[in-house]
């Protein structure tokens, strides 16, 4: 799995099963912000035990769920905390 992100949005792209031709295949599915408010994303991690947390510029981290384990389902948003900046 690998995550491409950018401006208001968060793609996840899982590998499928290998199908008679020899290619790498994958299916793309956008993530859902829910209640959170959809901000540009500007970096990812993958986490373990099914999450990836992503930043945006506000300084928001934004959880994901990767596994498909939360009430909010594979690609949600499960929580977003507030990031605290370092001030001159």
């Amino acid at each position: 799995m690998f995550a491409t992100f950018g401006v208001k949005h968060v793609k996840f792209h899982v590998r499928q099963a290998p199908g008679q031709d020899a290619g790498e295949h994958y299916s793309a599915s956008q993530g859902r912000f829910g209640k959170a408010a959809k901000v540009d994303v500007l970096s990812a991690c993958f986490l373990p035990k099914g999450l990836m947390v992503s930043g945006s510029q506000s300084g928001e981290l934004l959880v994901w769920d990767t596994a498909g384990a939360s009430k909010s389902g594979f690609g949600g948003c499960v929580q977003v905390c507030m990031g605290v900046g370092w001030f001159h």
